[in-house]
């Protein structure tokens, strides 16, 4: 078998970042979708990105 060149390292190197790239996108997604469904990112806002006064805890 004879040695990859430089050509096939590169098509190599970009597949396994692609790879990677691929992979950190699904469990980043993954895992704040848990956070979200356990309440973990609960904040309500309205559409001028306020927090509701509701969620605000009075002192």
């Amino acid at each position: 078998m004879e040695k990859p060149n430089k050509k096939q390292k590169l098509i190599a190197f970009i597949a396994v970042i692609v790879v990677a790239v691929i992979l950190t996108i699904i469990i980043t997604t993954n895992v704040v979708n848990n956070q979200m469904q356990n309440g973990e990112y609960g904040a309500t806002a309205n559409s001028n990105s306020n927090l509701v006064a509701n969620v605000i805890k009075k002192e």
